[in-house]
């Protein structure tokens, strides 16, 4: 489906990610593709890794299509971790249940056509924590689960999310092996856990500095608290274990990670690492609010120095938006584990446990808000283990409380749930997430079967995600004019970008900043405000504009969007490409047009 599918818009990061790949016969160690991708490789050396090999298995150098198909790959691949290691944890029914949870949500979907990495950081972790799952059966399994953790963090920037579910799984996987010194009960326990959050907190509270600091400051306060973290992980089984087993275990794993970053470092350890660490700090600092400071203020809603979103409040909307069944049964799930908590009258253990569940669930989403990351949809997609998490340990406990003769109970309620949950995520995806994304290779090809002779468009940066986007193959076979009014198109046919301002493409351009809505031409504005430009349409098509789930991929469009509820369906209606009947159009332009479209023209 995703065949002939064009980038974005010009000069992406998935762009730079493939024109770099490309020169993978020249790369002598792996760290070598940072010669070739101006800092688009930071954090994401597996995932280039892997678009190198899937460009010479599909023998294709110049497409995005690779670095789908590797998306679609890590995608597909995660399906069948999560039914192994949720049949692992919880038994073959449950993960069964989990598996088609996971493949009936568009998210992911989504994620995978936007050549988002972060399904490949939720694969490697999945294959860690199967590793993590079969560790009794020797060593070497505990490496192998350090490993897939290190190449976890060197797939995608959001990874960060995904450690607390790495450590955890590592805990309960070891959690026979963990004694506690004599006197370290569950307050101390529960000490710890609040150090913890304190400390979060007090970095939470250093990302709003006064005054923007340095690269070299950024850069020593990012290896300050890495390596605090580090020590933190590390310094706490030696402190909380007595178990030799369980020390062992967290080297084997160290090891394995340690592996994994010697692999994609060397030969020049030292500077690799520092770049990694720059980006890992760029990544929680960049957004694109202080390109719009003028813009709000100019609304009455001047922003705050250090803006980034709406907070939880955006995270909850857009869960609502993005996930409503996963995240409805997530909150049926913690009523239920509440409430068999409560039935057995609150034991102190299986409270605290319930709890760790509940932190452990929450946490993708707790480390990105406390470390500030920037709040779009792909970035919060470690989040859906996360919800997975909590309903897999629900179905759980549900399951277990039925008598084998009455299972059937609990697929009675699961087959319609899932049915309904994919019916709907199905619609949204045949008809707004795949469309909105083929725009431009559409637009394309239909051109290609019109071929009359010269075409039209405008020059003007809403062209840089359709016309723009074009491949050069087809570019040299379309012959293409520039116009500044339709008045100058007199035969052969028009191509009309989206022309609002608030769609996910313009972003970040200073004129859709500065200036709104395309209105060059008023003959264009009216027959858009009266809607006739229907009349002389060959060709319509969904853009990335015209979606309300594309939208979000933008932490701008996301907060006007969810938050300020700026974002119309006549904004919407505005961002849709057109292919008009030029002919037909200089002749209706001889004719009174409607109120609205006279006064323009």
């Amino acid at each position: 489906m995703a065949k002939g599918m064009t980038f974005m818009a010009g000069s992406t990061d998935a762009e730079k990610q493939v024109r770099g790949a490309a020169h993978s016969p020249r790369w002598v160690w792996p760290s070598d593709m940072h010669r070739y991708i101006q800092g688009k490789a930071l954090m994401k050396d597996a995932g280039v890794l892997g678009l190198a090999l899937f460009q010479r298995l599909l023998g294709d150098v110049k497409s995005v299509f690779p670095l789908t198909a590797l998306c679609a790959l890590a995608h597909s691949v995660s399906a069948a971790l999560i039914f192994f290691v949720a049949k692992g944890y919880w038994g073959a029914e449950v993960g069964w249940f989990l598996f088609a949870l996971f493949l009936s949500s568009f998210w992911p979907y989504q994620v995978v056509l936007m050549e988002g990495l972060q399904g490949l950081a939720q694969m490697f972790l999945l294959a860690s924590v199967l590793c993590l799952q079969q560790s009794s059966s020797g060593p070497l399994w505990t490496v192998l689960a350090g490993v897939g953790a290190g190449l976890m963090m060197f797939s995608s920037a959001s990874a960060r999310k995904l450690v607390p579910l790495a450590l955890g799984a590592f805990l309960f996987a070891h959690r026979g092996e963990i004694t506690l010194p004599e006197g370290m009960g569950k307050g101390m326990v529960w000490l710890f856990l609040l150090a913890s959050l304190f400390f979060l907190l007090k970095l939470k509270a250093r990302r709003s500095p006064k005054r923007q600091p340095t690269v070299s400051q950024r850069l020593r306060r990012s290896a300050k608290e890495l390596g605090l973290m580090g020590l933190l992980l590390a310094l706490l089984p030696v402190l909380l274990a007595r178990s030799r087993s369980f020390l062992l275990a967290e080297f084997l794993m160290g090891g394995g990670i340690f592996l994994a970053v010697l692999f994609f470092t060397a030969p020049n350890f030292l500077a690799n690492l520092k770049g990694y660490i720059t980006y890992w700090n760029s990544q929680q600092l960049y957004c694109h609010f202080p390109l719009y400071r003028d813009y709000f203020a100019r609304i009455g809603r001047p922003i705050p120095e250090g803006m980034r979103g709406g907070g939880f409040p955006w995270v909850l909307r857009f869960f609502r938006l993005s996930a409503p069944f996963h995240g409805i049964l997530f909150g049926f799930a913690w009523v239920f584990l509440i409430g068999k908590t409560a039935a057995r009258g609150f034991v102190p253990q299986e409270l605290l446990s319930l709890l760790g569940l509940l932190l452990l669930s929450l946490s993708p989403v707790l480390v990105g808000e406390l470390t500030g990351s920037a709040q779009v949809g792909r970035a919060y997609l470690p989040a859906f283990l996360g919800i997975l998490l909590m309903i897999g340990e629900a179905s759980f406990e549900w399951r277990q409380a039925l008598a084998p003769e009455r299972g059937w109970i609990f697929w009675a309620g699961a087959v319609p749930f899932l049915w309904f949950c994919a019916a709907w995520n199905l619609r949204v995806f045949l008809s707004d997430i795949w469309p909105s994304r083929m725009a431009p290779a559409w637009a394309a090809q239909r051109l290609l079967k019109l071929r009359p002779g010269p075409f039209c468009t405008y020059e003007t940066p809403y062209n840089h995600s359709l016309v723009g986007a074009f491949p050069e193959p087809i570019r040299s076979q379309l012959s293409i004019r520039s116009i500044r009014t339709l008045e100058e198109a007199k035969e052969g046919y028009l191509i009309v970008p989206g022309t609002s301002a608030k769609a996910l493409t313009m972003e970040s351009e200073a004129y859709a900043i500065r200036h709104g809505d395309f209105k060059e031409d008023p003959l264009l504005t009216g027959l858009l405000d009266s809607k006739e430009i229907e009349r002389y349409a060959v060709a319509s098509f969904k853009t990335l504009g015209s979606s309300r789930y594309w939208v979000q991929e933008s932490d701008v469009a996301s907060y006007r969007s969810l938050i300020l509820r700026e974002i119309t369906e006549e904004d919407r209606w505005r961002a849709r490409a057109w292919i008009l009947d030029a002919g037909k159009l200089a002749k209706g332009m001889s004719l009174p047009l409607p109120a609205g479209a006279g006064s323009a023209c």
